[in-house]
């Protein structure tokens, strides 16, 4: 079987990406006018995907609100903007090596 990339999870292992997580969090919370938190306080809400890792990090008072829902959904783009932006996630030795292994349907993760 042939390869035209691979892609597997760094984070935790050979990338500590916990730093840009929170420096994105708290640039949205702040984005909003809510208040910023702490790193270690931030990093309890990871590991259930962006959704729910941002929602946890929300203040209690926004979940209340009727169309939270979709605040969520624009809070959620704002996010991965500023982590996109982020020192590991933007340094070239993160990138696919070349346009046709990102359009590749052969991909697989580990």
């Amino acid at each position: 079987m042939r390869f035209d990339g691979i892609i597997f999870d760094l984070d935790g292992t050979l990338a500590d990406t916990g730093e840009d997580l929170a420096h994105a969090i708290n640039m949205t919370l702040e984005s909003y006018g809510f208040e910023k938190m702490g790193r270690d306080e931030i990093l309890k809400h990871i590991n259930n995907g962006a959704r729910a890792f941002l929602d946890g990090c929300l203040p209690d008072k926004i979940k209340k609100e009727p169309n939270y829902g979709e605040f969520l959904d624009g809070a959620l783009v704002r996010y991965k903007g500023f982590y996109g932006q982020s020192r590991s996630i933007s340094h070239p030795a993160w990138s696919l090596p070349s346009p046709r292994a990102r359009q590749s349907s052969t991909l697989r993760a580990c």
